[in-house]
């Protein structure tokens, strides 16, 4: 299951709790970024918060504005969702180059079980960045919050650039 950028009260709170029911038995939900999502859509304290490798509710404010870069983290550079090459070098490499991201999600902080994988730096939080792409086991299924919609990016501008999409092709693939 894939949740967009949808608030929580589209949804009845059996249709979240049988979202969370599907990842228990070995299903898996994806929750992406966005204006009405995560704090900012009302999913602090439902089903799908229960589930999710993060909390919801950041402290401070919701919505990070400006361009930025993911940063793999030692989690991240090891983990098969971030592998865009087999060579660790190669694969900082070309993360590195990808195209900025536009916007993020202020995220709550990991739970215990939880790996963050990409996060993100900023002058307001020096000695904690925000996280970016967290994912962990639940029940016998996976979930993962992505706290933007913008990987975009790294289709179009990459292919604006002279470049290719296969960096964006495999992430998502993966």
């Amino acid at each position: 299951v894939i949740l967009g950028d949808i608030e929580s009260k589209q949804f009845e709170d059996k249709q979240l709790r049988a979202v969370t029911d599907f990842v228990k038995s070995g299903g898996a939900l994806l929750m992406l970024g966005g204006k009405q999502t995560l704090a900012s859509g009302g999913y602090e304290g439902t089903p799908i918060e229960k589930a999710l490798p993060i909390a919801v509710k950041p402290i401070g404010d919701i919505q990070a504005e400006g361009e930025f870069r993911p940063i793999l983290t030692p989690d991240g550079s090891q983990h098969s969702i971030l592998q865009l090459s087999p060579d660790p070098d190669e694969n900082r490499s070309l993360w590195a180059s990808l195209p900025g991201l536009s916007g993020s999600n202020r995220l709550g902080e990991a739970k215990p079980a939880a790996s963050v994988l990409l996060v993100r730096r900023s002058a307001r939080r020096i000695l904690k960045p925000d996280t970016i792409l967290a994912v962990q086991r639940y029940g016998k299924g996976k979930t993962a919050v992505m706290a933007v919609d913008t990987t975009w990016h790294w289709d179009f501008e990459s292919l604006g650039r002279g470049g290719d999409s296969t960096a964006y092709q495999q992430f998502w693939s993966q």
